[in-house]
């Protein structure tokens, strides 16, 4: 397990994200208008790291790093829901595609049939 002191934290400050502090640089902290593209690719683990363990002396960290794993909670039940939603679309999709496809094998067994019997019909 990582242990890191409140006095070793300060020591990150300057060093990650940009001079941000460990848990602005895992939540975003403030915006500096900055666009989506100059924007971390994802959360950095070591960050992640540090940041949990020094809200167990820290209370404000404490109650900023529950924030945002309330933030992240709420995010993954919005995602559930939309795949839940997107799940029926799909199956709806899937099942108009499989009528189609019938009414398509329908329509060329009718004509197979209807070039049959005519072709029978003129060879007398």
């Amino acid at each position: 397990m990582l242990r890191v002191y409140p006095e070793v934290i300060g020591g990150f400050r300057g060093r990650l994200y940009g001079g941000k502090s460990v848990l602005e640089g895992l939540i975003g902290g403030e915006s500096d208008g900055g666009d989506a593209e100059t924007a971390p690719a994802g959360v950095d683990p070591v960050a992640s790291a540090v940041a949990m363990d020094a809200a167990k002396y820290d209370p404000l960290m404490a109650n900023k790093v529950g924030d945002y794993l309330d933030r992240q909670a709420k995010l993954v039940a919005i995602q559930t829901e939309h795949l839940h939603e997107q799940r029926e679309v799909i199956l709806a999709n899937l099942k108009l595609k499989c009528w189609g496809e019938r009414i398509k094998i329908a329509i060329q067994i009718f004509f197979a049939l209807g070039f049959s019997t005519s072709a029978a019909g003129d060879g007398r």
